[in-house]
């Protein structure tokens, strides 16, 4: 393991910093590259992206690299270990599970779910085929090994066999933006996308995991006059190929309003005034948005999964994923129950606190410094 005061010089593939679109993977590596460099001063950070990446990060010790190529084939199997090689890279942190065939850097593979193992609607046969070749291969060759929750770990030993000493659990962190906002915040906010108060608040990315049709099937089922005074607000952009569900959020009821994507301080406004946050996945490898609303004292309504139980302990509300009508019963229960509501606002803000963006970045510099030998 290479000692912390050793000058070493990191690779970090940024693709995912795309203008207009906000991912769990591309928000937990911008926390980590605000908090490294003050943490291994003597170390270089390298941030490799595609023609159209949006570096969010800038600051000492860190150097954008833009590669242009016109696939993200070449991009992954020429244009990134070319440009390694050439700015002397030591080890690269790899926040997906592709990596060059042939690669003349040391890696950290970033274990972010195992979801196109697991849920196979809306992919091929041939795609989870290819998928798990991919990843078997990186995980094989990794360096070392960072899971994002205790429960994409067992998931990954799961598929792939005891990992021993080379693989790791660090939960991310929760960037200071996300915190309780005063009414006056919430208010204006509220105002901007023209929602009443007290709406219930979902953050989707409508790909089938993220199982959206259950919290729009089970707000359905409310009385017409509940849903008038708590709305549905859906948060987020659909990736290429995932477009249909978006398009259906907005043909629905008018009592369901789709936001598209908003900043991170919008988001933490719709957390902090939300009667209510509903995060009814079928499977997740963290649940960001769920540790994110935490941290703004929202109440919380989730599915009962092993990571949201990691993630949430006993400050949410945990129910089966499959049960529409069973959310919909106790989300109208818990939009009229303020006491309640503000003990699940007390319990995340207390929660939230142990998902530190320091915490995270020191697990994720541990890793680098294994890779590094």
């Amino acid at each position: 393991m290479a000692h912390p005061g050793t000058s070493l010089r990191i690779g970090v593939d940024v693709r995912e910093w795309v203008p207009g679109r906000s991912t769990g993977i591309g928000r937990y590596l911008e926390l980590f590259l605000q908090t490294a460099p003050a943490l291994r001063p003597a170390w270089s950070f390298l941030l490799f992206g595609s023609h159209e990446t949006q570096f969010r990060v800038v600051g000492d010790g860190i150097t954008p690299v833009r590669l242009r190529v016109p696939t993200r084939l070449l991009w992954d199997e020429a244009a990134l270990p070319l440009a390694a090689r050439r700015h002397r890279i030591d080890v690269m942190l790899c926040p997906y599970y592709k990596t060059p065939l042939i690669a003349p850097f040391s890696f950290v593979l970033m274990a972010n779910d195992t979801i196109p193992l697991e849920i196979t609607s809306g992919t091929s046969r041939l795609y989870r085929g290819l998928f798990r070749l991919r990843l078997a291969r990186s995980v094989r060759r990794a360096g070392a090994i960072v899971a994002i929750s205790h429960a994409t770990q067992v998931a990954l030993e799961r598929q792939f066999g005891p990992l021993g000493d080379r693989i790791r659990t660090v939960h991310v962190g929760v960037s200071g933006e996300f915190h309780p906002r005063t009414p006056n915040e919430v208010a204006r906010v509220f105002e901007r996308y023209a929602l009443p108060p007290h709406c219930v608040v979902t953050v989707t990315n409508f790909r089938p995991h993220k199982n959206l049709d259950l919290v729009l099937r089970a707000h359905s089922l409310w009385p017409d006059s509940l849903r008038r005074r708590h709305p549905l607000a859906v948060v987020g952009s659909a990736p290429p190929g995932h477009t249909s569900g978006a398009a259906k959020v907005q043909s629905l009821h008018p009592q369901v309003r789709s936001l598209g994507p908003i900043s991170d301080d919008d988001l933490a406004a719709l957390f902090s005034g939300a009667s209510l946050v509903v995060h009814p996945a079928l499977q997740e490898g963290f649940g960001l948005p769920v540790l994110e609303a935490l941290a703004c004292g929202a109440p919380i309504v989730a599915s009962d999964l092993p990571v949201v139980r990691e993630v949430a302990g006993e400050a949410a509300v945990l129910l089966p994923p499959d049960r529409p009508e069973v959310w919909a019963d106790r989300m109208q229960d818990l939009v009229g129950e303020e006491a309640k509501r503000q003990q699940m606002s007390r319990r995340a803000l207390e929660r939230a606190r142990r998902f530190t963006p320091a915490a995270m970045a020191q697990g994720f510099l541990a890793a680098l410094e294994t890779a590094a030998g």
